[in-house]
């Protein structure tokens, strides 16, 4: 191997097939796929978003971080939650606003969407305006195949 392409770092793509990565730091990467089947998010018996259309977001980082559903937001209870004036920013997709989920209590900022994605990839746009939930206070789970 040439002293060049030994210093050449790997880009994202090259190791894993379909990612998104920000041109300027390829080792923080997504790969952005449909789930399949159907899809719910729940609090409860009370039910917060149920899609066959909802996509999941595997993201490294820093770290390996677990899946995340993004449900488009047809798709959910909009009654279930209140917007809040908390945001945070993701160096893949954009800045993020928290939703409090309601149900038979307030769920503080336990939902997000990316209302603008970054445009670095157009792939990301399939995340605008989808919502998604924390899994340690809503379920999500696929609904058992018939």
């Amino acid at each position: 191997m040439s002293e060049t392409a030994a210093k050449k770092p790997l880009e994202s793509s090259f190791l894993v097939r379909g990612a998104t990565a920000r041109p300027d730091e390829p080792r923080h990467f997504m790969v952005i796929e449909p789930v399949e089947g159907v899809i719910t998010a729940r609090v409860g018996a009370q039910v917060l978003a149920h899609s066959s259309r909802a996509l999941r977001v595997r993201e490294v980082g820093r770290r390996i971080y677990d899946p995340v559903v993004y449900f488009p937001p047809q798709d959910v209870e909009a009654t279930a939650l209140a917007p809040t004036s908390v945001t945070t920013a993701c160096p893949l997709k954009g800045t993020a606003v928290a939703f409090d989920v309601v149900a038979d209590t307030v769920l503080e900022r336990a939902a997000w969407s990316y209302q603008t994605t970054y445009d670095f990839d157009r792939r990301i746009a399939q995340l605008e305006c989808c919502v998604a939930f924390d899994t340690s206070v809503v379920t999500v789970e696929t609904a058992p195949n018939a």
